[in-house]
């Protein structure tokens, strides 16, 4: 191994605290990354979208203007809903108490 090589590989395991080489690192972030699109298909096809590929479905939903609000009172009035109505009674499940200051979305 040279003296880059080892440079690396010692980077590597300081930031990763692993043992794996770079090769390694990346076949298993592109093992992952397939196995997380794969997943995403799934569920683009639970959608009722089975002709739609991975890429076509993201760009569809990220250029349908349904996906969008049309006013900042629009966004904000979602926000409050997803808060209030989605995400408020669900935090006992992941916290053991709550903060004692409400959480409050307002606009700059």
């Amino acid at each position: 191994m040279n003296a880059i090589n080892a440079t690396l590989q010692a980077c590597l395991e300081f930031h990763t605290s692993t043992v794996l080489t770079a090769p390694e690192i990346h076949s298993l972030g592109l093992r992952e990354v397939e196995r997380i699109e794969g997943e995403m298909l799934l569920i683009v096809r639970e959608m009722g979208f089975s002709n739609l590929t991975l890429p076509q479905f993201t760009d569809m939903i990220r250029n349908d203007p349904a996906n969008f609000y049309t006013s900042p009172a629009e966004l904000l009035a979602g926000f409050h809903d997803i808060i209030e109505n989605k995400i408020q009674g669900k935090l006992l499940d992941i916290f053991h108490t709550l903060p004692s200051t409400k959480l409050e979305i307002v606009e700059v």
